[in-house]
């Protein structure tokens, strides 16, 4: 595995990334990946190891209920879901975790010139109206931001990280299924300070600053696709320690 970087996009959401704090990343860039962060709870790294986490969806800003948007801009398509479980989370390491998400409530809509959903594809409706999704999480730093890096825990032959699979029915005019491959970036929200629960934010600001790009046209950095089509999530997330050993307790990525 690349073991680097992120992809996503979605103007809602940005003012509380602090973006001017944001900014100065912006244009030195991140296609290198950042350096290696570490998890650490209660300001340890060796109390971090075999910690279990959960996570939930949160509201996006300027949404009435709680969405998780992957937007294809290229097909005029969006992947929409309204709740997560995490069937497993587990901080493997100081340095990396391993979570398996079902993200529940799914559908496909079509997706005006704003980017905006409109009319629901009935046909394209996942199985079970749920996506799953392995990926293995990696802290990430630059100055004083702090990223997770989301990559796929198997590899194809090709070298590429794969993340899962949609099916869909036959009707679909997307096809019967969809492969998901490649990696994903997240912001922790004051990620140095300990807190029991971490806000993890995605957006189209985030995934600028592991991509480069000429022109438009995406040249190298981590970026994420459904088939072959580039994806861009937008949405918020919060995680936080489980079992009887770390409930309750405070963790941190530095």
């Amino acid at each position: 595995m690349r073991r680097r970087g992120f992809i996503f996009a979605g103007l809602a959401g940005l003012a509380v990334l602090g973006a001017v704090a944001l900014a100065s990343v912006v244009q030195a860039g991140l296609t290198n990946g950042g350096t290696i962060g570490r998890f650490l709870v209660e300001g340890s790294p060796s109390l971090a190891t075999n910690a279990t986490f959960t996570g939930q969806l949160e509201q996006l800003t300027g949404k009435t209920t709680v969405h998780f948007v992957y937007a294809l801009p290229t097909s005029s398509f969006i992947y929409l879901c309204t709740s997560m479980d995490v069937e497993e989370g587990k901080i493997l390491s100081q340095f990396e975790a391993l979570a398996k998400l079902r993200l529940l409530g799914c559908a496909v809509f079509q997706a005006n010139e704003k980017g905006e959903e409109t009319k629901e594809l009935p046909a394209c409706k996942p199985k079970d109206n749920e996506y799953i999704f392995s990926v293995i999480i990696l802290p990430r730093l630059h100055e004083s931001e702090l990223f997770l890096l989301f990559e796929g825990d198997q590899q194809n032959a090709k070298g590429e990280t794969i993340i899962g699979t949609i099916e869909f029915g036959e009707e679909c005019s997307l096809g019967e299924s969809l492969l998901i491959r490649g990696e994903f970036v997240g912001r922790v929200n004051e990620g140095s300070v300990e807190q029991v629960t971490k806000l993890v934010e995605f957006s189209d600001l985030i995934t600028s600053l592991f991509q480069e790009r000429s022109g438009g046209i995406f040249v190298s950095g981590d970026r994420l696709r459904f088939g072959n089509t580039e994806e861009f999530p937008r949405g918020n997330l919060t995680l936080s320690l489980t079992g009887t050993q770390h409930i309750g307790k405070k963790w941190s990525v530095q």
